[in-house]
């Protein structure tokens, strides 16, 4: 995902944020590592800035809090707000468990100046069914690894998912319901690798036709069979 120009950094912060993402930013851009405690916890910290800098001139920086287990808990920057000015954005990521073969926090939290920006419940998305010929778990991410990597890009509520095959690659297409918004976003899940291809939300007539059916599948989803 390239940063590299004036403005992109809010766009792809979303991305940047999830456990993978930081994890993926730090080796692209030579992160430095330090220690740290933290709430009574002691952490390894990956810090590392993009190539893209701030209005001021500034540079960006984003941490990752990683624990004793190398797991990824904690990510923070900042970022440009008109009233706060460096806003202070951080995603927390708990109840880390083996969802179909892949570890993956149960719970999202995030935080913006300090105040609640979001809270996924990841758990509830298991609840939404992904079957498909094309599945095949000796080389391929579970359609449950592949739910919480897309809540983790877009937090939300999922309201279905399919499997579809674009040029020789299988990807994971899984339509979200963003919170707060009467939208919905399909984000694209490379099947064998776990990478976030693609997100497009979708606006205006067809983002709120989109809503209508996603919500009516979210909740057929949470009918009990």
């Amino acid at each position: 995902m390239a940063i590299g120009r004036i403005g992109s950094w809010a766009g792809a912060l979303e991305f940047y944020l999830t456990p993978w993402g930081f994890l993926k930013g730090a080796a692209e851009h030579n992160a430095t590592a330090g220690r740290r405690r933290v709430d009574g916890r002691n952490y390894t910290v990956l810090t590392w800035s993009p190539a893209v800098k701030a209005p001021s001139g500034k540079s960006y920086t984003i941490n990752g809090y990683v624990n004793d287990q190398n797991i990824v808990e904690r990510v923070e920057t900042w970022l440009g707000d008109n009233i706060m000015g460096d806003m202070h954005v951080l995603a927390t990521y708990s109840g880390w468990k083996d969802f179909g073969g892949a570890m993956a926090p149960a719970k999202i939290v995030q935080t913006r100046g300090g105040w609640p920006f979001f809270d996924v419940d990841v758990t509830a998305a298991r609840a939404v069914e992904i079957k498909s010929p094309l599945y095949n778990a000796s080389t391929m991410i579970s359609p449950d690894s592949a739910k919480i990597v897309a809540l983790c890009a877009v937090p939300g509520q999922i309201g279905s998912g399919e499997m579809t095959l674009v040029d020789s690659r299988t990807h994971y297409d899984i339509d979200i319901i963003p919170n707060g918004m009467k939208t919905h976003t399909k984000v694209v899940v490379d099947a064998e690798t776990g990478a976030v291809l693609s997100s497009k939300q979708f606006g205006g007539l067809r983002g709120l036709a989109g809503w209508v059916k996603e919500s009516m599948d979210h909740k057929k989803n949470k009918t009990p069979h």
